[in-house]
């Protein structure tokens, strides 16, 4: 059955870049990416591109396409099978501070170096969102109703022998639960926020945050390195990545990563994904 115009159904792992010289363009790619107009204007601009290798998908598999070529050996004895999958890759620019960044997005992170050209990824200044800073603001204000926080992992700091070491919240509105905002108050000061606590009781790890309209929705996966992972069913979502892109960056919590996030192990990143 062949697929709706527009239609992906896949999922995608992202990280957020700004060149050295503050460049955020796909000048250092292997592939030439076209920009898509159709869900482009002035404050986000989406390119989207086609790499075609031979490495072998390790999710998606039923829905990365693929052509079949006959390779000879060097004395053409021997013919093998190869196989040239074929990966779309999407890139999100937008505008912080007058400075470009670009949000990459591709359907395996192995094929990041068949991507970018040798040594480019090193280049590249690398940039995540402020779990605390987004509890914090969620905690402090009704979210809106079309842009919420669904899940949320993190490590309890407790101080006592056998406690528990982290805990995991699903749900609407999470953060304004009346019975997780007395738990999350046990060691604050009152009316304080929890979340400005130099060791909050509750640090979080990674989160997933929703975005609706009345007949769709999109949901975004991130974890405090800054690794982000979506499951994209068509390129008209890139509008709800949009809205939340501008939600948390407006709520100060855009800044520079400590470390570079895709140098986590792939069982590693697993553990930001949900369905």
């Amino acid at each position: 059955m062949s697929k709706k115009l527009g239609e992906i159904d896949l999922y995608f792992r992202g990280f957020i870049v700004k060149k050295n010289d503050n460049k955020a363009q796909v000048q250092d790619l292997t592939i030439e990416p076209l920009l898509v107009k159709s869900i482009s204007n002035q404050s986000h601009k989406i390119y989207r591109g086609l790499l075609i290798c031979n490495i072998s998908p390790v999710n998606n598999i039923n829905k990365i396409t693929f052509k079949e070529k006959e390779v000879e050996d060097e004395s053409k004895n021997i013919v093998t099978i190869k196989y040239d999958f074929e990966y779309p890759i999407y890139f999100f620019d937008f505008v912080f501070n007058n400075e470009g960044f670009t949000f990459c997005c591709v359907p395996n992170i192995l094929l990041l170096n068949s991507l970018f050209k040798k040594d480019s990824l090193t280049k590249f200044q690398y940039f995540k969102f402020s779990l605390k800073e987004i509890c914090s603001n969620f905690f402090l204000y009704k979210n809106t109703s079309d842009i919420y926080l669904s899940r949320l992992n993190g490590k309890l700091n407790y101080e006592t022998e056998n406690s528990i070491k982290s805990i995991s919240l699903y749900g609407d509105n999470i953060l304004h639960s009346s019975t997780i905002r007395k738990f999350l108050k046990l060691r604050s000061e009152p009316n304080n926020n929890p979340f400005k606590e130099d060791t909050p009781l509750f640090e979080p790890k990674s989160c997933r945050i929703f975005c609706t309209d009345y007949s769709n929705g999109f949901g975004l996966n991130m974890d405090s390195s800054g690794n982000f992972s979506f499951y994209l069913t068509n390129i008209e979502q890139f509008f709800f990545l949009g809205k939340i892109f501008d939600s948390i960056i407006s709520s100060d919590s855009f800044i520079l990563a400590d470390k570079i996030p895709i140098k986590r192990s792939i069982l590693s990143l697993e553990r930001i994904e949900h369905k």
